[in-house]
Order: C-alpha cells, then sequence, then structure tokens
C-alpha cells in the first residue's frame, strides 16, 4: 500500500507544476522527507500529459487524413455518376447481342 494517497500526490504535483516551484521547496512544504518522492510524481505526471498531447495530434492527423480520404471518395463518386448518366444503357439491347 502506497504511504500517500492518489489526491495527495496529485495536489502535490500540481502545486510544484502551477507554481512552478522546485523539488525541493514542494517537499518541503507538503513535508515529505525525501525529494525523489516529488521528482517520481511529477515526472510521472508529466509523462501522463504528454502522451494525452500526443494522442490529441495523433487524432488531428488522423481526422484530416480521413478528411481528405472522404473528400477524395466525393470527388470519384460525382465523377462516376456524371458518367454513367451520359449514357443509359439499354439492358435488353446488351442482351440480345
Amino acid at each position: 500500500m502506497s504511504k500517500y494517497s492518489a489526491e495527495f500526490k496529485l495536489k502535490v504535483v500540481m502545486f510544484c507544476i502551477e507554481g512552478n516551484y522546485g523539488y525541493q521547496y514542494t517537499a518541503k512544504h507538503f513535508n515529505i522527507p525525501t525529494v525523489s518522492d516529488v521528482t517520481k510524481w511529477v515526472r510521472k505526471k508529466n509523462c501522463l500529459i504528454c502522451k494525452a498531447v500526443r494522442m490529441y495530434q495523433d487524432k488531428d492527423k488522423y481526422m484530416s487524413s480521413l478528411q481528405k480520404m472522404l473528400e477524395k471518395e466525393r470527388k470519384n463518386k460525382s465523377k462516376f455518376l456524371r458518367n454513367t448518366n451520359k449514357k443509359p444503357i439499354n439492358a435488353l439491347k446488351v442482351l440480345k447481342k
């Protein structure tokens, strides 16, 4: 079991990041004996934030490529419809030949 609760860790990390305080000052402020705990928590939080940002950026890339693909498909479909509307084919004439 963890020595500190998840809520406490989050509070410490947010204090450190939002206040732009150093690890040592944050540890002293919250009476945490080892600075390495604060360092680990902040790095872990930053890693999660970076992953979220990457996922968001990847989503944007995916969405733009999907939009391009759909636009291309629409153009191809409209070309197909224009070509098929030029000369309607009489199926009976084709079958008789």
